[in-house]
Order: structure tokens, then sequence, then C-alpha cells
């Protein structure tokens, strides 16, 4: 995975450095045109990427936050049977010490990376899975943990 990610960023960084070179006239800016068919052309070549399919998408847009105060919060997506999603699990003032996980998924895999977890849906697996994370850590340099549930369900 991280092979595909440092090849989108070298691809970004090449097309990046084209858009550079093409200097607009003395006195004035880059039209709107070049930047915004530049900037059509970078997200369709990324979006037909191989890599982006496999690279996974954020499984929550807006998950509750857990406070590190001993508190649990639940958590819930929809994921395609033989799908994946990433999910961050930091926030603005969290320093996370520790993730764990407490109960495993029955119909899929979870795996921590960093601050974050990579659920992945068995192929063919349909109906809900759920698994469970225990989180140490400190918010505002107050030590604590919160548990998060989480609750799939695979389509």
């Amino acid at each position: 995975m991280l092979r595909e990610r440092h090849g989108r960023d070298k691809m970004f960084e090449a097309w990046f450095r084209l858009k550079l070179v093409k200097r607009a006239p003395p006195g004035h800016s880059l039209s709107r045109s070049l930047i915004g068919g530049g900037l059509r052309t970078f997200l369709l070549v990324l979006a037909l990427s191989p890599t982006a399919a496999l690279a996974g998408g954020t499984c929550l847009l807006h998950p509750e936050p857990f406070k590190l105060q001993s508190d649990t919060v639940r958590w819930s997506f929809k994921i395609a049977s033989g799908g994946q999603c990433i999910q961050g699990l930091r926030w603005s003032t969290i320093m996370i010490d520790h993730i764990a996980i407490t109960e495993m998924p029955k119909s899929g895999q979870i795996i921590i990376q960093g601050p974050s977890f990579r659920y992945l849906s068995n192929q063919g697996a349909r109906g809900s899975d759920s698994f469970k994370l225990s989180i140490t850590g400190s918010s505002m340099r107050i030590s604590g943990n919160s548990s998060i549930e989480v609750e799939v369900s695979a389509e």
C-alpha cells in the first residue's frame, strides 16, 4: 500500500512541476482555464488509476469523537462485500499511546495501522459484523482511555 501511495505522490509531483514550468506572460497570472483544465486532468488520471481503487476510503464521514474519559462511542458504516475501508482515529487534541482490538470481527479482518484501522470485508460476506477497539492516550495532557464499538453492514 505504501508503494501505491508513493506512486500517486510521484504522479502528483510530476504534474505539479509541469504546471510550474508553464508561466504566464509578465504581469499576468495563470488563467483559470489552465488551472482548471490541469486540475481536471489530474483528478481524472487519479480516479482512473488502479491505485486509487485499491486504496480504500474513509469508513465514516463524521464519526462521533471519543474523549479518552472512560467513554464508549458507537460507530457504524456500510461496506461492499469484499470491500475495505480505512478510518483515522486522531483528533485535534488527542495523543494516542496505544490501540488494541478487544473483539475481533467475525466476517472480516481488522488491521491497526498507526493511528487508524483498516477493515476488510470477506469476499461474499453479507449482513452485519462488529468489532471493538480500546484506545489509550491523552487529551489536553490528561491521560485516559476510550472504547469504540463498530457495527459493519456488508452488502
